[in-house]
């Protein structure tokens, strides 16, 4: 009686420990969904100008789509659209995008390195700066199941993109009005902020933000098309250096 009774004890954990697991799973894929609300909504006027500029490009309802589907990189999609240089200019932007891919991938890897490879390479098409900047956020906390939070965030950030690309093509061919493009002009802003509030107590991930945010207008007179790529990695550089320079003074210091 008492291995059978061992035996039922230790069925009755199994099922405990499982459905703490499926808990701390449900609670982690909640948090991103409800982290992905304020980044969601900074993304609609954003891809709605994406969708407007694709159509009043050359290309057609299905190559902006498809980009938004397939490639998902707001600098990216912009620069396609506007471009007219052909493949020439197109390809280096597609060397630097992949270049931030894979240090994006390199710093999460880590937290999901335990996701099985099926599902990583899908999922991989939801790595945007804000995935990103709201995962590495979150991931400094203690969490049960990053990939499921990783989920959350990215899967309603992408629908929303893929919608918002679709209502502004269809859209573009009439008036826009004065306060779309007002928010058009404003969301860059709002989703600097937005991610520089979730590294708050980072005195150097804010202060790449602000810095990014002083410098962006004065690299787009030079920079032109290539000023939403090369900004990021300019300032991104240039804050590196200066951790590099300044954090080991600390050490000493302390």
């Amino acid at each position: 009686m008492s291995a059978i009774m061992q035996s039922d004890y230790a069925v009755n954990d199994i099922y405990k420990a499982r459905a703490r697991m499926r808990t701390a799973s449900m609670s982690d894929w909640r948090d991103g969904l409800r982290d992905s609300v304020g980044f969601g909504a900074a993304f609609i006027p954003l891809y709605l100008a994406i969708g407007i500029a694709g159509q009043q490009s050359t290309h057609t309802f299905s190559e902006t789509m498809g980009l938004t589907l397939l490639l998902f990189s707001t600098p990216l999609q912009f620069a396609i659209t506007q471009n007219h240089g052909g493949f020439l200019v197109i390809a280096p932007l597609i060397l630097i995008m992949n270049a931030r891919f894979l240090l994006f991938s390199a710093n999460l890897a880590p937290f999901l390195g335990k996701t099985s490879f099926s599902k990583l390479i899908p999922s991989s098409i939801l790595l945007c700066p804000s995935v990103f900047s709201g995962c590495m956020a979150r991931f400094k906390k203690p969490i049960t199941r990053p990939f499921h939070y990783f989920l959350g965030l990215g899967l309603p950030i992408w629908g929303i993109s893929i919608v918002c690309t679709a209502v502004g093509f269809l859209l573009a061919g009439n008036a826009i009005s004065p306060f779309w493009m007002l928010m058009i002009k404003l969301v860059l802003p709002f989703q600097f902020t937005m991610l520089a509030a979730k590294h708050w107590g980072e005195h150097f991930s804010v202060a790449s933000y602000v810095l990014g945010f002083i410098v962006a207008p004065f690299f787009l007179g030079f920079l032109h098309e290539f000023s939403p790529l090369a900004t990021p990695l300019l300032v991104g550089f240039f804050m590196v250096i200066l951790e590099y320079f300044i954090e080991p003074k600390k050490l000493k210091i302390n």
